[in-house]
């Protein structure tokens, strides 16, 4: 059923739009240097999709171990759709305010770096 929860979806859709841009960017800087980032990218993702508790809720874990779990910027944005899609409800300020902090940081590192190096990425292919 469409709660009014739901109106609020476009938001980690954003916010995830602009951390997925902020690793394209990391990622293309990483790959024109590192041949061998392709083969640690498979494995690093393998461990993020274990590590956002995709298949999982984190309810059995202690306290501490759930906050470890809020450093994970994919594990926010998939919390966010379950509180609104499950449980039809909005999550709380702070929730909204780390997605972006996280989006945003990442973006800037990611800006930061191809700018720096995107003029050396013709010697190097």
């Amino acid at each position: 059923d469409f709660t009014p929860a739901m109106l609020t979806l476009p938001y980690p859709t954003l916010c995830l739009i602009i951390y997925n841009t902020a690793l394209g960017l990391t990622l293309s800087v990483l790959y024109v240097f590192f041949r061998d980032m392709q083969y640690l990218w498979t494995v690093f993702g393998q461990l993020l999709m274990y590590a956002s508790a995709i298949f999982y809720t984190t309810d059995g874990f202690s306290p501490q171990l759930q906050a470890v779990f809020h450093l994970n910027p994919v594990y926010l944005c998939i919390t966010y759709f379950r509180q609104i899609v499950l449980y039809g409800a909005i999550p709380a300020w702070w929730f909204h305010l780390m997605m972006l902090a996280y989006g945003l940081l990442a973006l800037g590192i990611g800006c930061v770096m191809y700018k720096k190096y995107n003029h050396k990425f013709l010697y190097y292919l």
